[in-house]
């Protein structure tokens, strides 16, 4: 009898033991998982603070490249990336120049050495598991930094279908339907490229039978806008390129990756933006091989008012994504690169 009550109380203090070791075992177990778990939560915390700290900088940049301030553009973009039991915000918004170094305090008004913008945003996150653990976080903050900078694009093709005098073009602001109207600079130099401010949101006639004085002394009876696709495809620019003595305009032959920018293929009447090669006339035409120098490009919306005729809307700093090189000055027209740096 004595055996059979010593095993009693050798299996109750075992059990007793097991009891033990499992409560002291499952408060390491409850912290390893909460530390797995809540270790995920903040990476994808993580992953989402750096997204939209990416969003924001791209549409700050963005805003800088058009002139105006980029802080009400950067707070929606970041409040877009918001999702459920977090709270994301813009911790820190700031203009930088070439060099990504910050010139600003905040992103209110860009001074004039801004090319870009500087984003940090924070995402705090409740914890989850890892609070049952005595002296554990309630919530995590996990952050996010991205700088995106506005640079002269580069890689633009010379396929376009057209060529416009960037000199003494025919402004038809007053008339687009139109056979003539007032000689508008559309440069006010050629070396180095700088666009006239006041030609920018005017239409000029870029394609038609009769340009007048808008043919950079090249013929008149020769030179209607129209550039030779099949010559000019893998030139480069500055130099020249070849017009067309044609009437009839092409296709497009690339894509304009940019807002509202023609597709690959597209033909008349366009109705979308294009990067037209823009001419000078120094060095002068070459007559005999119907080549015209070319100083540049600048993106036109373009549209067919009538037969053979086209229209192109001069826009200001136009962005389309692809390479680009830095010496980019605020409000300065012309075709830019907007993209991450940092």
């Amino acid at each position: 009898m004595n055996r059979r009550l010593g095993h009693a109380v050798s299996h109750a203090a075992l059990r007793g033991q097991v009891i033990i070791m499992f409560a002291l075992m499952s408060s390491a177990l409850i912290g390893m998982l909460g530390l797995s778990i809540d270790g995920g939560v903040y990476f994808y915390a993580r992953r989402s603070a750096q997204a939209a700290a990416d969003a924001g900088a791209l549409a700050g940049a963005r805003q800088v490249a058009l002139g105006t301030a980029a802080q009400s553009d950067v707070a929606m973009l970041v409040a877009g990336n918001q999702f459920a039991s977090a709270t994301l915000s813009v911790a820190s918004c700031t203009y930088v120049n070439d060099a990504n170094a910050d010139v600003s305090a905040n992103c209110g008004t860009a001074p004039a050495n801004a090319t870009g913008v500087r984003v940090e945003t924070a995402v705090t996150m409740p914890t989850f598991f890892i609070r049952a653990v005595p002296g554990a976080p309630t919530s995590v903050v996990a952050r996010g930094e991205a700088v995106a900078r506005v640079q002269r694009a580069g890689g633009i093709p010379t396929d376009s279908p057209f060529i416009v005098c960037g000199f003494n073009a025919m402004d038809v602001t007053g008339a687009p339907n139109g056979n003539s109207g007032p000689a508008t600079n559309i440069l006010t130099s050629s070396d180095p490229f700088v666009v006239n401010p006041g030609a920018v949101g005017r239409i000029f006639r870029i394609h038609d039978s009769n340009l007048g004085d808008s043919d950079c002394n090249a013929p008149s009876n020769s030179f209607k806008g129209l550039a030779d696709q099949d010559k000019n495809g893998g030139r480069t620019v500055p130099g020249f390129l070849y017009y067309d003595t044609g009437t009839k305009a092409g296709p497009t032959r690339s894509n304009v990756n940019g807002a509202g920018g023609c597709a690959d293929k597209t033909a008349e009447p366009y109705n979308c933006i294009m990067l037209v090669p823009v001419a000078a006339n120094d060095p002068p035409p070459n007559k005999k091989t119907n080549e015209i120098y070319v100083v540049g490009f600048l993106a036109f919306e373009i549209t067919e008012p009538k037969a053979n005729v086209h229209n192109g809307r001069l826009l200001g700093a136009y962005s389309v994504s692809g390479p680009g090189t830095d010496g980019w000055v605020r409000g300065e027209a012309g075709i830019v690169s907007v993209h991450l740096t940092r």
